[in-house]
């Protein structure tokens, strides 16, 4: 009774937290190069890990079973959530995207690690693939397929780091994991470099939220010693950790910024949503 007890408050709190993230993200965009003020974008294309799971676990391994899917969308959605997830409330507000595809699985990251092989610098090569297949295919099909040129007026959506850092805690110790961040960042520097060079020019970046306070993070805890928890319940170490990745991503957006001077970088602040969230949740 306890685990179901468990889904189904994680399920409510995602539904919560992604309504308000995304009014926040919309109020709250911190970028020196501000985007189209008509969100005038012809497509949005999302690169990320299971928080973008909008199917492809299912794609390329095995469909995903019930009870998946069963709340919101009354049957099988083929992604590990009961519900929308973020980009479907930005598709549901910016209601002119007319194409985009969401290039991500369940458990993505960063680095080569873990289960999955389709890590982030995979996911562009996809993305590459797709883009030069397109414009082969639109010079015989014009009327059929999006026009090549879409591309680099599109909106980019990248949601991705959290796996790598759930999956650090399971692989090393806090010390390990934190010394591994700045390998972490420059990889993602790295991938956002690639796809400025493809013609991306508008990204909105979304950093990790407060892993501490997921379910999984304390689900085994038992009598935990004064200080572990936070006085909402999390396990303090794992939100230090994913603060101090999003101290770095955050500084290293700004070094991009710099960098890729026709880009239009936006830094989505999930964690400070979704902790605040967490922490009013009495009053929700």
């Amino acid at each position: 009774m306890r685990s179901i007890g468990i889904m189904e408050c994680a399920r409510s709190v995602m539904f919560l937290f992604l309504s308000q993230v995304l009014l926040l993200a919309l109020l709250n965009i911190t970028s020196t190069n501000a985007l189209p003020p008509a969100w005038d974008f012809p497509a949005i294309y999302n690169f990320g890990d299971w928080n973008s799971d909008a199917g492809g676990i299912s794609a390329a391994f095995e469909p995903i079973q019930a009870p998946y899917g069963e709340s919101f969308f009354r049957g099988l959605a083929g992604r590990f959530s009961d519900g929308r997830l973020l980009i479907d409330f930005i598709d549901s507000i910016v209601s002119n995207f007319r194409h985009g595809s969401t290039i991500r699985r369940q458990k993505e990251n960063i680095l080569q690690i873990g289960l999955s092989p389709f890590s982030l610098d995979v996911q562009i090569v996809h993305f590459h693939r797709f883009q030069s297949r397109t414009e082969e295919l639109y010079r015989l099909e014009k009327n059929k397929l999006r026009r090549p040129r879409e591309f680099s007026k599109s909106l980019y959506t990248i949601d991705i780091g959290q796996t790598d850092i759930v999956a650090g805690f399971h692989q090393m110790s806090n010390i390990q994991l934190r010394t591994a961040i700045p390998d972490i960042i420059n990889q993602f520097s790295a991938a956002v470099t690639r796809l400025y060079q493809l013609g991306v020019r508008a990204f909105w970046i979304l950093n990790t939220g407060p892993i501490g306070c997921l379910p999984t993070a304390t689900f085994d805890l038992r009598n935990p010693k004064p200080g572990v928890l936070h006085k909402y319940g999390c396990l303090k170490s794992h939100n230090e950790v994913a603060l101090e990745f999003n101290r770095q991503l955050k500084s290293r957006i700004r070094t991009l910024r710099a960098d890729l001077g026709h880009a239009a970088i936006t830094y989505v602040d999930v964690y400070a949503a979704k902790y605040e969230l967490i922490s009013n949740a009495k009053s929700q």
